[in-house]
């Protein structure tokens, strides 16, 4: 998929950009960024997943996505 237009799925969800993080379950997994310094308070991790042409916003409430790419020391 173009970029692009995951890019602009990112910013139609209030966020500025995406950095890609890598691989889970079939998914591509995008985490979405902020370009200011600014401290914002969104809850749950959110992260894009990518599958195929699909694209989908993920509330990681239960951690799996982020205990997977991010693990606790």
């Amino acid at each position: 998929m173009d970029e692009q237009k995951i890019k602009e799925f990112a910013q139609k969800h209030g966020f500025d950009d995406v950095k890609m993080i890598g691989e889970y379950e079939g998914n591509i997994v995008f985490q979405p960024v902020f370009f200011d310094k600014k401290v914002r308070i969104i809850g749950f991790p959110r992260y894009i997943l990518q599958k195929e042409d699909e694209l989908s916003l993920k509330l990681d409430d239960d951690f799996v996505l982020t205990d997977h790419f991010f693990p606790p020391d």
